[in-house]
């Protein structure tokens, strides 16, 4: 089942009565309240006045309040009364409302309540008081100074409500005052009130301020401080569950909150469909255990949703009342006892229960791993949430590539000692057995320990991940500056040219290339310009199963690529001025319209900068971790063994990955004390096959002398082709160095060679790709290749857009320099590629020319009048509007159909003055087509329902 949670300003949202003569039926229920308030109290309550709520013609309900404080809900039908809910503190207020005064009750009736028992005996043996002490809500606080304050909605956007989803959850974090700091980040969209909004936590960064926490802000005095502890834990929770946050009301699911309480707050739970056979045994039993429960609840008549927390409970005669704190600030004192068992769809308000989440426990946390005697000792140590009420302890362990095993269980104590452990690497965890059991996914997260020798924290790819980043608010996803992306890569066998390292669609990838049985060469793309840096170009390439450091580095209008701190390629231009764009960035995999070229190894030490960090040669060291600073964008260390998100150590980028086999699953491994560079040649020697190169030499990847031109050893200039089919393109080829060189140039039907020292032409081109390759005649096996691209005018391109309400039409123009555009005979000109021009009513001739005649010519009639207006598109607030112009009064029949051609909606309408409107809150979001029969015409539109 669905649950859709919604934020409904009250419960019990029907109309008062404003005209009244009391009946025998006021009288009854009157009657029925006061027994039962006698009773539950102990001694004869009086009424003080009550309200009416109009349900249905078979149920009418009652509030009654006392006196003494306390309320009485009393439904009544077919003459039958029951009490469904009571609060014994506090007087109930309907807004806008005056009470009843209390109905006179006849000599009979007062004598059948007066011989009711006044005493508590029968009322209930199975009490669980209240266990929640917070009075918590969403919006519409004020201080005790009258003043507007917000505690739970301080960081929500223009202060909206933070949602019943997540309030309810920060209640249940509040109660058990865990965690201390949470786990992994989250980056989202979302559109608030038809804007844009990013929203980003990290919550592993961040430390939860229980102590300044208020249980009680509505009325209270607090400070800005005491308003931001419960914000940020509001904000989180809401981040976590990817708030869909509006100014009426923020959404989200109560089946999405396990998961968010598992992977981000340590906890576990599990969610139950009110179907589950076990669900009101579970509520009962969690109830008398103490654990507060987050319940999901529907209103059958409006279908709105609401999540409360009910944490108390009480059986009267047989009854069962549970406390629930509605997340309301306690509004008009609805924090009460309700007989929520016993609800019908003709109760008011909120009156059928959907599912609950059981059991929700705060999990252990490892805080840290003492080595003590001769080093033969391990303490592990840990802390849990004080209010847990905890049995005892189990910790596993896994050993180096071993499998977990049980060190202890039954541990009374927050700490255990392994003697005499075995292995290099140890990784800990840790559960809890509470009240006896010990609950599913209740191990803490995962700590890792080395003895012998350190490890080394990595991802291993395996061909199936998604791995990718979301744009943030600060727009970190932004690279149109200097940037330097790089990381250390240990590729496997079948791995494929495309393969991706890094990629952001639209903007540039870092893949692989000239992938061969026994090595491969990286690559670096700009989408926008189609340009290139290749390893090959250098004859660089990295063999498989060995670890190598990769970076590209863009300074001002400099690109440079490396391998191993050793330059591969370099670029001098705007070539690789990158776009801006928000697209997510992918790690060993792409997304351009579908998930592919998923990278096969290894990955450490992923570090994006804003800066351009590499001009020359340099020696990276894998084993030595960056300091964040300022242009530290992200950086991966994969120290840590992740979840469901990479930890980004300057928390910035949220990466959302699986670690599972064939996902990016996390691995290490064991090193001793950093290698040195004998013979300083930039390689470390554990990866130099040369370890006595002589002093200033040229080395490849590994330490060996080889023969070397700069990056910008060779000019090449291109002059493209005047017209579309000319042969007229031509290309030049400078070098720096004169030697003797072969060169080779090839494409578009073309393949010839030539030699030359310094300067070549080549001419008589047409448009298209070429490859150029030049090799010294001495060195036959090196060469420096190029590609090269000859373009010609690009056709002529217009998109028109009409606007029918505004009368004109939006020109969108390409390929040319300057633009004659004809309007109804009017002679416009421009070299802008936007222009909007007027339309006249009936058909509008449009013609559109360059200054270039092969570009070719666009023409279009435009008739104005007769078209049909549907918009918005998407519709986001239900209601769908329609403009005919050539049909004013007619009847039509519309259709809403869905994609499999079903028909989901139907209406006859008449236009007024030719327009008129839908509401399409039946539908669910999707998409749709809008069909519509006038005279003998008919239209159909696609549209979203959002």
């Amino acid at each position: 089942m669905n649950t859709k949670i919604k934020f409904f300003g009250y419960v019990l949202l029907f109309l008062l009565k404003t005209s009244f003569v009391f009946s025998q039926k006021e009288s009854s229920a009157q009657t029925t309240a006061s027994a039962f308030f006698t009773k539950l109290t102990g001694t004869e309550q009086q009424v003080k006045n009550f309200y009416i709520l109009n349900g249905d013609e078979k149920v009418q309900t009652y509030i009654f309040n006392f006196q003494n404080d306390g309320f009485v809900l009393v439904e009544s039908s077919n003459d039958q009364y029951r009490v469904t809910a009571f609060s014994e503190k506090g007087e109930y207020h309907l807004k806008n409302e005056v009470p009843f005064p209390k109905a006179t009750i006849d000599s009979d009736e007062k004598k059948e309540t007066d011989s009711s028992p006044s005493s508590k005996t029968g009322i209930t043996n199975k009490d669980m008081s209240p266990f929640l002490t917070d009075v918590w809500g969403g919006v519409n606080c004020v201080d005790d100074m009258g003043n507007k304050v917000y505690p739970s909605n301080y960081y929500t956007p223009e202060h909206a409500s933070p949602g019943c989803a997540a309030i309810s959850m920060g209640q249940i974090l509040h109660f058990y005052e865990w965690p201390k700091t949470g786990v992994g980040s989250n980056t989202y969209s979302d559109n608030y009130n038809g804007e844009l909004r990013r929203h980003s936590a990290f919550f592993d960064g961040t430390t939860y301020d229980w102590d300044n926490m208020l249980d009680e802000y509505m009325g209270k005095p607090s400070t800005e401080i005491e308003q931001k502890a419960i914000g940020t834990l509001m904000y989180h929770a809401g981040v976590a569950l990817q708030m869909d946050y509006e100014p009426s009301g923020s959404t989200s699911n109560i089946m999405n909150t396990p998961f968010v309480y598992k992977n981000f707050f340590r906890f576990s739970g599990h969610y139950e469909d009110v179907d589950w056979p076990e669900f009101w045994t579970e509520l009962y039993d969690n109830i008398q255990l103490g654990r507060p429960v987050p319940v999901a609840v529907d209103a059958s008549r409006t279908g709105d949703g609401h999540v409360f927390v009910v944490n108390g409970y009480q059986e009267i005669d047989g009854e069962p009342f549970y406390y629930l704190n509605w997340g309301w600030y306690n509004d008009n004192n609805i924090n009460g006892w309700y007989n929520i068992q016993g609800w019908t769809t003709e109760s008011p308000g909120y009156n059928t229960i959907t599912g609950a989440v059981f059991d929700l426990l705060p999990n252990p946390e490892i805080t840290h791993i003492e080595e003590s005697g001769d080093g033969n000792e391990l303490t592990v140590n840990w802390e849990v949430s004080q209010v847990l009420q905890w049995d005892a302890f189990t910790l596993e362990q896994k050993v180096d590539d071993g499998e977990w095993e049980e060190i202890a269980t039954d541990i009374g104590t927050t700490s255990f000692t392994v003697t005499n452990p075995t292995g290099k690497v140890h990784q800990f965890r840790v559960k809890a057995r509470v009240n006896g059991v010990y609950y599913d996914d209740s191990w803490s997260e995962i700590v890792v320990h080395s003895i012998q020798e350190n490890y080394n924290g990595y991802v291993s790819f395996g061909g199936n991940q998604y791995a990718y980043a979301r744009q943030t608010p600060e727009n970190s996803l932004d690279f149109s500056n200097d940037y330097t992306f790089e990381a250390w890569i240990n590729l496997k066998e079948n791995n494929v040219d495309g393969n991706i390292i890094l990629d952001q669609e639209d903007v540039f990838s870092f893949d692989i290339v000239d992938v061969t049985a026994l090595d491969y060469a990286i690559r670096f793309k700009s989408y926008s310009s189609s340009s290139e840096l290749s390893s090959a170009t250098q004859g660089i390439r990295i063999p498989f199963d060995t670890w190598a450091h990769i970076a590209v580095s863009n300074s001002g209008n400099i690109t440079r690529l490396f391998v191993n701190g050793v330059m591969a390629d370099e670029y001098q231009g705007g070539d690789f001025e990158l776009n801006v764009s928000n697209n997510a960035l992918n790690i060993a995999e792409k997304y351009h319209g579908g998930y592919s070229s998923w990278l096969i190894g290894d990955m450490d030490q992923l570090r994006i900068s804003n800066t351009g960090r590499y001009q020359t040669g340099f020696s990276p060291k894998m084993y030595t971790t960056f300091e964040v600073d300022d242009h530290t964008v992200a950086y991966f260390t994969f120290q840590d063994v992740h979840k469901v998100r990479f930890r980004d150590e300057a928390h910035n980028l949220s990466v959302i990955v699986k670690n599972e086999p064939g996902h990016a699953e996390w691995n290490f491994g064991t090193f001793a004390p950093l290698p040195s560079d004998m013979d300083a040649d930039g390689v470390p020697d554990d990866i130099d096959l040369c370890p006595d190169t002589p002093e200033g030499s040229t080395v490849d990847t590994y330490g060996c002398e080889t023969f070397h031109l700069p990056a910008n050893n060779f000019t090449i200039k291109t002059t493209d082709a005047t017209c579309v089919d000319s042969n007229n393109g031509s290309i030049s080829i400078s070098a720096v160095e004169a030697l003797d060189y072969e060169v080779t140039l090839t494409g578009n039907g073309l393949d010839t060679s030539d030699v030359f020292s310094n300067e070549i032409s080549f001419g008589d081109l047409t448009s298209g790709n070429y490859q150029i390759c030049i090799s010294p005649t001495e060195v036959p096996n090196y060469e420096q290749c190029f590609e090269i691209t000859i373009s010609e005018p690009e056709p002529l391109q217009v998109e028109a857009k009409t606007a029918v309400l505004k009368k004109e039409v939006d020109l969108s123009l390409s390929g040319g320099n300057i633009y004659y555009i004809q309007m109804n005979g009017v002679m416009y000109t421009t070299s802008k590629s936007t222009i909007k021009l007027p339309l006249t009513k009936g058909a509008n001739t449009l013609k559109v020319a360059t200054d270039k005649n092969c570009q070719g010519e666009y023409s279009k009639i435009i008739k104005l009048g007769n078209e049909v207006l549907v918009y918005p598109n998407p519709v986001i607030n239900d209601i769908i509007h329609i403009t005919m112009n050539d049909v004013l009064d007619e009847q039509i029949n519309i259709s809403v159909l869905s994609y499999s051609g079903s028909q989901v909606m139907h209406k006859l309408a008449k236009p007024l003055n030719g327009q008129l409107s839908m509401d399409l809150s039946t539908l669910s979001k999707g998409n749709y087509i809008l069909f519509i029969q006038a005279k003998d015409k008919s239209y159909s539109h696609k549209f979203i329902k959002n």
